[in-house]
């Protein structure tokens, strides 16, 4: 009757030589066995199987077998469930196929590689989620460096940017933060347009654009003149009389941005600017007529112009004899 040794849940420790020894009177024998113990592969660390790996497009970047065997393993590498079986370009794996490196990572190399290592005695595999951080990149920002709106006219800057992970957009208007929804702004399709609603002056001023995201900041800056057209600051006297051979004031108080360039009329001509009797003062906005001659009604004009818009202000004389 044959006679067992049994090993119930051997270990490494259980390896050795085992000899069966035979006795009776007649004699000995005697019969020797070797006992291996394979272990199947385990990881590093039993409680990482999935690992996480964040590097910036172009830079080298890898991802490692961290599982440990003490017979030959046979690797095998998956990338999102389906297996490598060739390399692209500027993809390597090392002399033990535990490390799988890339010379400068490329956005479509983002994904889960799964290292499936095997021996005789069993397989395990762990899983690194390699992501690849794209910086902020422009797709639309304003072509010029300043940007002219008209007074009352609603305006838009447009901002949109690329990376990964997708970019946040924030405007900021002289270096402080716009809120999304004001008075006179909003912001519309995610931070990809600025609406000036009812531009005037105080809108004027320096406007930024900042996308960000993980991998970097990205900031555009633009110029941004709200032009508004001629007006009067008050209403000067329109009606005036005045004595022949003496001399009258007229008062143009006009502003705008750019600010006007202003023409003097005579009766609808441009007045001869030449005359000994004609002065200026106050950037044009005041005409010193030094001496009137004439009797009867002149009309004098005062015509303010920006590239925005022209205002006429007539100032109806009346010439009075002696």
């Amino acid at each position: 009757e044959p006679h067992y040794l049994t090993i119930t849940n051997a270990t490494r420790e259980d390896r050795g030589r085992f000899t069966c020894l035979a006795t009776n009177e007649a004699g000995t024998f005697e019969q020797s066995y070797t006992v291996n113990v394979l272990v199947p592969p385990k990881l590093e660390n039993e409680n990482k199987a999935f690992l996480e790996e964040t590097v910036l497009v172009n830079r080298q970047a890898s991802v490692s077998c961290f599982i440990v065997a003490e017979s030959l393993l046979d690797i095998e590498w998956w990338k999102d469930g389906q297996p490598l079986t060739s390399l692209k370009p500027g993809t390597s794996l090392d002399s033990s196929k535990k490390r799988l490196t890339f010379s400068q990572v490329e956005i479509d190399d983002a994904g889960n590689y799964t290292c499936v290592a095997s021996n005789q005695a069993g397989q395990i595999n762990i899983t690194t989620s390699l992501q690849v951080l794209v910086p902020p990149f422009w797709k639309k920002v304003p072509n010029q460096d300043e940007i002219f709106g008209k007074d009352g006219v609603s305006l838009d800057l447009e901002c949109d940017a690329g990376g990964f992970p997708a970019p946040s957009l924030l405007w900021l208007k002289d270096g402080q933060i716009l809120e999304a929804e004001s008075a006179n702004i909003a912001i519309k399709d995610n931070g990809r347009v600025l609406r000036i609603l009812s531009p005037s002056d105080k809108d004027s001023g320096q406007y930024s654009c900042v996308a960000t995201n993980p991998a970097g900041t990205l900031e555009k800056n633009v110029k941004v003149s709200i032009r508004v057209p001629p007006s009067l600051l008050y209403v000067p006297i329109s009606k005036i009389k005045v004595l022949e051979n003496r001399a009258v004031t007229f008062d143009c108080p006009v502003e705008g941005k750019p600010a006007p360039e202003i023409t003097w009329l005579l009766d609808r001509e441009i007045i001869d600017e030449k005359s000994p009797f004609i002065r200026f003062s106050n950037q044009r906005k005041h005409l010193h007529y030094l001496r009137v001659t004439g009797s009867g009604n002149i009309i004098f004009s005062c015509v303010a112009k920006n590239p925005v818009g022209e205002l006429v202000t007539d100032f109806f004389t009346e010439v009075l004899r002696p």
